[in-house]
């Protein structure tokens, strides 16, 4: 069986399992809603179902299903605590099928605290000017997996590219680009090449870093830039198109995205 770390109320926010020593840990902020994750780590995260639907058809469509008999809906408020609390009562085997043992509606969204904490910041506060996640540029990659996977609005994803534009400062626009080529962002990418100018985009050794690029936009690049078949074997050099590479790679990688 399950045991609570303390006996009172508010101050017990670990649930330690006897078998596994499986911790569960409230997030200080997001305490309340009708939805509720559990990551990774084992932190139980909390949110209002109507402000997810503003942002995501996964929770528009969940809002809809019809609950069974004797299940309370998933409108029902809930706090972290209450979760917190019932999965101590809960065996090891009973964790993993909790919706089976509570009216609350409960999402696995297999990633840690780390992840899920700026995409629900994106999810509420999408539209707030002043929002910044400072979070490393790599780890915006696990948000777009977020944002793929419960099916996030335009609005949502708008947000998220202001936030990895926020970071021109502390990265070259070429960094930027690639990141883009690696989620496969076209209008990111397109985004980031408005304002790229020709230092910043071959300054610091422009051959590695096209091998860096997602295969398709790599080509694209060489192609634009050099008017030729990419030749890495001999490190062939052929005349730079030094007026016009940003306007034919805007057409030939970029011609279909519309900002």
């Amino acid at each position: 069986m399950s045991t609570t770390s303390n006996a009172d109320g508010d101050a017990a926010n670990e649930t330690v399992d006897t078998k596994t020593k499986k911790e569960y840990k409230i997030h200080p902020f997001y305490r309340f809603g009708n939805v509720h994750f559990i990551t990774t780590d084992d932190v139980i995260f909390s949110c209002d179902l109507d402000r997810l639907t503003e942002m995501s058809s996964f929770f528009r469509d969940l809002s809809e299903i019809p609950q069974p008999p004797g299940k309370c809906a998933t409108t029902n408020q809930m706090s972290s605590q209450d979760l917190h609390n019932k999965l101590a009562q809960l065996s090891t085997e009973e964790h993993g099928d909790i919706a089976k043992h509570t009216d609350a509606a409960v999402v696995f969204p297999e990633c840690g605290s780390k992840v899920l904490e700026p995409w629900l910041t994106l999810i509420l506060l999408a539209e707030t000017i002043s929002l910044n996640l400072k979070i490393p540029l790599e780890e915006y990659k696990q948000l777009y997996t977020l944002v793929d996977k419960y099916g996030c609005d335009d609005r949502m994803v708008e947000s998220l590219h202001s936030q990895i534009l926020f970071l021109v400062d502390k990265f070259s626009a070429m960094e930027i680009f690639i990141f883009a080529s690696e989620v496969d962002d076209k209008v990111l990418g397109k985004k980031v090449l408005e304002f790229t100018t020709c230092d910043s985009f071959f300054a610091g050794g422009f051959h590695g870093r096209i091998r860096r690029l997602q295969s398709t936009w790599g080509l694209a690049v060489y192609q634009a830039v050099f008017n030729a078949e990419p030749d890495f074997k001999n490190s062939t050099y052929y005349n730079f198109n030094a007026y016009h590479w940003k306007r034919d790679l805007s057409v030939s990688l970029f011609g279909d995205v519309k900002l």
